[in-house]
């Protein structure tokens, strides 16, 4: 499935038809330069996020995978908080593997901020209380993940931040044989 917009970034909503603002999220690839396509910005270590850049506002954001290779699989997380969830078998973190995909999570969060934040000390083994996306923190280049964000303040046609993510995850199972992104485990 292609999604087509002849439009660049930079023109105004004003050109987009009516009931279609929802596809500026949609890239024409689930890489780094699709999403860069569709007004993402951020485009950095998930590890080493500087928050303070990371605005207040609901959106979505995307952990994306640089390596293309397969990735390779940890029994356990680096960190675990005695109260996380326990981590999953490798087997089942191979069966959720998709291949070839780049994009590894869709999160969303109606303060980016506070809920990267959570994903951060999550991952930290400082918190208990993010397990949505937690498989990432199994893979072994997880600290080489790089994280971007696109607030839906312009997108008039999404209605939150839950509906924003569901218009990027079922595009994505549609392009991948029904799978969801490797750390998502539900729509």
């Amino acid at each position: 499935m292609i999604h087509v917009m002849t439009s660049t970034k930079n023109d105004v909503l004003d050109s987009v038809p009516s009931g279609a603002t929802e596809r500026l999220l949609i890239p024409d690839t689930w890489a780094c330069s699709g999403f860069a396509e569709r007004r993402f910005v951020g485009f950095t270590s998930l590890v080493s996020l500087d928050l303070a850049g990371v605005p207040k506002d609901p959106g979505v954001y995307v952990v994306l995978r640089q390596a293309a290779s397969s990735p390779r699989f940890l029994e356990a997380r680096m960190k675990n908080h005695p109260d996380a969830a326990a981590p999953y078998s490798v087997a089942d973190l191979a069966k959720h593997w998709v291949p070839g995909s780049q994009l590894v999570y869709v999160g969303k969060g109606d303060d980016l901020r506070y809920r990267l934040r959570l994903y951060i000390r999550y991952g930290q083994a400082r918190v208990a209380n993010h397990d949505g996306g937690r498989s990432i923190w199994q893979l072994a280049d997880s600290a080489a993940l790089i994280v971007a964000w696109r607030t839906i303040s312009d997108l008039p046609q999404i209605r939150d931040a839950q509906d924003a993510e569901k218009h990027l995850l079922r595009p994505f199972m549609n392009d991948h044989g029904r799978k969801l992104p490797f750390a998502n485990r539900r729509l």
